[in-house]
């Protein structure tokens, strides 16, 4: 999304030139509703009654939720898409923004890499212009907000506008911060004077269009058209294709799973991060170090890999991995869970070469343990747990518990 663009006369002097200069502005964004009780068999009547009290002291609240526009690859669309329509069921007033556009947008892109400790390259006046025409895009919005929460750190320019006093402000924080570049972490200290910063946990939706039930024949089907050899074995790494992916420790264990499973395949998938130039770079580097391996099939959104792929993809596979540069449980660890199949997500390529071998020899042993992961999805993982999480951090900002 590019964002609205507003454009300013500046006039210096009697001879200085009109200028014109982008400003941020929010994107509004319909959040739409969904019956809570579409969740009740899978999340249970109790959960949803634990959610229906978590609401009631909303009950009437104005929420403001940003996002921005501007951070290539973030889950907190997807994420909002499934939890603010369940919001607006249970009687909370939601307004969704997406800040974005503007000179200085690419800082809070920047922002958002710097937490998984990427250099954070913005100079100080970049980093107050940023803050500023945050504030400013954001600051028409708080008249009618009885509170305000942040799901994209490349959004966080926007609490400056509310640091004052009411709405109170958290940030719902969904990404791994425990490592952030230095220079980041320092400027986000006097950012966050003031605001809640509460650590969410990750959360798939169980009724969301990666988890819809498929029969197999339609997942055979799918996969047959992705060039997958169905009477060979495979195994899978979904996820967004991005600069903290880890491909080649996929590849690297790979190879030395041919040695032994001769007929195995792997399949890299996914959607590319939405930086322009640089989704070629990382899917030509990808395809580059997968070169000569017949068995190795690299699938982007370029190549028609959606929801319902990405789906197929994790159901059938035999394991999935889930290697990143950077820590922490991804969504698409979770989804691949639900679908019943084990994950392995950590160790050297020796290690995971081990554990998929295994795996791949014991069918059982992968049945227990991916049953053992769709149980820890249920348990604390579904897009449920969080509504229930988010409904008390509103509450909290506005001073209220449930009863």
């Amino acid at each position: 999304m590019g964002g609205i663009t507003h454009l300013c006369a500046l006039g210096h002097t009697a001879r200085a030139a009109t200028l014109a200069r982008v400003s941020a502005t929010l994107l509004p964004i319909d959040a739409g509703r969904r019956p809570l009780e579409d969740h009740l068999e899978v999340a249970g009547a109790d959960a949803l009654e634990r959610i229906r009290k978590a609401a009631e002291p909303l009950s009437g609240a104005s929420l403001l939720c940003l996002t921005a526009a501007d951070a290539a690859g973030s889950q907190a669309p997807n994420y909002l898409r499934s939890l603010l329509p369940l919001m607006a069921d249970v009687g909370v007033e939601v307004h969704w923004r997406a800040l974005g556009g503007g000179d200085y947008g690419s800082v809070g892109g920047g922002l958002e890499q710097a937490l998984g400790g990427a250099e954070f390259a913005a100079s100080e006046p970049e980093w107050d212009e940023w803050v500023d025409e945050s504030a400013r895009a954001v600051e028409p919005e708080l008249e009618n907000a009885d509170a305000v929460i942040v799901h994209d750190a490349a959004a966080l320019g926007g609490v400056a506008a509310a640091r004052s006093g009411a709405p109170r402000c958290a940030w719902s924080r969904h990404e791994d911060a425990s490592a952030p570049d230095p220079v980041a972490a320092e400027r986000m200290r006097d950012l966050l004077a003031g605001v809640e910063v509460v650590d969410i946990a990750p959360a798939t939706d169980p009724l969301g269009p990666r988890n819809h039930d498929l029969p197999r024949k339609l997942s055979g089907q799918v996969l047959r058209s992705l060039g997958v050899d169905l009477s060979r074995p495979y195994i899978c790494q979904t996820g967004t294709i991005d600069r903290w992916t880890d491909p080649h420790t996929a590849i690297d264990a790979f190879d030395q799973l041919k040695e032994t499973l001769p007929e195995l395949q792997l399949v890299i998938a996914g959607a590319l991060p939405g930086e322009g130039a640089g989704d070629m770079r990382i899917a030509k580097e990808i395809d580059d170090y997968a070169d000569g391996r017949a068995d190795v099939h690299v699938k982007t959104g370029y190549g028609g890999v959606g929801n319902v792929e990405l789906n197929a993809l994790q159901r059938i596979a035999r394991a999935g991995l889930s290697l990143r540069l950077r820590s922490g449980l991804t969504v698409d660890q979770l989804e691949t869970w639900w679908k019943g199949t084990p994950v392995v997500d950590d160790g050297d390529a020796d290690t995971i070469a081990g554990r998929v071998e295994e795996l791949v020899r014991d069918p059982g042993l992968a049945v227990e343990l991916g049953a053992e992961g769709r149980d820890r999805v249920r348990t604390r993982h579904l897009i449920t747990h969080a509504l229930e999480d988010e409904l008390r951090l509103a509450a909290s900002l506005l001073g209220t518990v449930a009863r």
